[in-house]
């Protein structure tokens, strides 16, 4: 029985190893082997990849985490059903095209487009974090550590496409610029960015939500995000170099006023409020919430006044950019 693998790759940024996660895969039959093997880069011809300029993961606000996972998925649901794709720019993949998934958690987006592109084709995800990431994927796929404002030098010129969804939080305001340079050096001419991220202020109304975004926004501001970045992101990719800059607005009900879209939007924001908890707690409004159940409780309530007001959306916005042929 031919066997194919695929391979997840973490590398130390401190020591001169690499450890290789393989997945055997038959034709119809995946099976997982989760061994870790030790190998040494220079002997294997690995390029060591440094992370330890990229951003601390104490400071993502977000716990990684099986419920993170299925945050993360539902996200991933809610943002394909209001664009009615995974991919938003004009490309069309040819065989020998590769892409990269940036910031890829749990690679779903990565693992919903190999079923649609040729099997040819080679595709590449990359995280600060491991623990996301699938055991059990198609052969054409690797998944690697890397910064989003660090890319591997030996990926130069590399990828038709590059998907980069909701990291606001993951990529302070002083790293944008230099994440979007990475991109579009990454980029072969003529190859398309597709960001994706979140308003936070739009079409939310309420008392509740209002005083609660205020705290959001000031926790963002504290750990160095832009609070605002859908309003930066288009200039600062003209900045990158990029041509043919546009966008897209979406937008999600939230509340169980709109059947059951309805309640995956507001889970989708409500989970994510929640996994904030200790950081907004810490660094958002002084005084907004005396206790874990104080904030617990409050959320609660938003819930309660998002089903209530058949107006309340959540709203996402996809960027897209072209890296110029010439």
């Amino acid at each position: 029985m031919a066997m194919e693998f695929g391979r997840v790759m973490t590398f130390s940024p401190s020591r001169n190893l690499c450890i290789i996660t393989l997945c055997i895969m038959s034709n119809s039959t995946v099976i997982s082997l989760h061994s870790s093997l030790h190998v040494n880069l220079e002997e294997n011809g690995l390029q060591e990849i440094d992370v330890a300029d990229s951003i601390p993961i104490s400071q993502y606000p977000i716990n990684f985490s099986t419920a993170e996972e299925g945050r993360l998925n539902l996200q991933h649901k809610v943002i394909k059903r209001i664009f009615e794709s995974l991919v938003v720019a004009p490309v069309t993949f040819l065989p020998q095209d590769q892409v990269l998934d940036s910031g890829t958690g749990s690679g779903i987006w990565l693992l919903e487009l190999a079923r649609e592109i040729p099997e040819s084709m080679k595709m590449y995800g990359m995280d600060i974090n491991t623990s996301l990431f699938p055991t059990k994927f198609p052969s054409n796929i690797e998944f690697s550590v890397a910064s989003a404002d660090k890319l591997p030098s030996h990926w130069t010129d590399t990828f038709t496409f590059v998907n980069q969804r909701l990291l606001m939080t993951a990529i302070s305001q002083q790293q944008w610029g230099n994440a979007l340079s990475e991109i579009y050096r990454v980029l072969s001419p003529g190859g398309w960015v597709q960001l994706c991220e979140y308003s936070i202020k739009a079409s939310l109304t309420g008392a509740l939500t209002a005083k609660f975004l205020s705290t959001l926004q000031t926790m963002h501001r504290h750990r160095g995000f832009d609070p605002d970045l859908v309003d930066h992101l288009p200039a600062m990719l003209s900045a990158a170099g990029f041509a043919d800059v546009d966008f897209q607005e979406r937008s999600t009900p939230m509340g169980i006023w709109a059947g059951d879209v309805g309640v995956e939007g507001k889970e989708c924001f409500l989970k994510a409020y929640r996994s904030m908890k200790i950081p907004i707690m810490q660094e958002g409004d002084a005084g907004a919430f005396n206790s874990e159940e104080e904030y617990d409780q409050y959320i609660d309530n938003i819930e309660k006044e998002w089903d209530g007001n058949p107006r309340q959306r959540g709203v996402f916005v996809t960027f897209i950019a072209r890296k110029p042929s010439n």
